[in-house]
């Protein structure tokens, strides 16, 4: 099997550029899956990198999470017609997630 390059051959040019990035292929993962069964390690690996370089754009999958929802909330990307009922699940998987790490 090919190697894969990392960031899929689009290296960003900054740290905000990465951020964005993989916000995007968290909500990208979030749309399908749902928040319950998304994952870092599924980000990581959409995303082309490695589950450390995630760790260097946010300090844990709470912030990461975090971080896509407030992306989700300001309109820059809306999950699904029922965003509120879907916040208020983001908010008690990510609470649940914060006590399990």
């Amino acid at each position: 099997m090919p190697r894969r390059k990392p960031w899929n051959g689009n290296k960003p040019k900054n740290p905000g550029d990465a951020r964005r990035y993989l916000i995007k292929i968290t909500g990208e993962i979030v749309d399908e899956v749902g928040y319950e069964r998304a994952s870092l390690a599924e980000v990581a690996g959409r995303a082309g990198v490695t589950r450390q370089t995630v760790y260097r754009y946010f300090e844990n999958t709470v912030d990461l999470f975090r971080s896509a929802q407030m992306i989700s909330a300001n309109g820059l990307w809306t999950p699904n017609a029922q965003a509120g009922q879907y916040h208020r699940r983001l908010a008690g998987t990510l609470d649940r997630r914060r006590c399990v790490h």
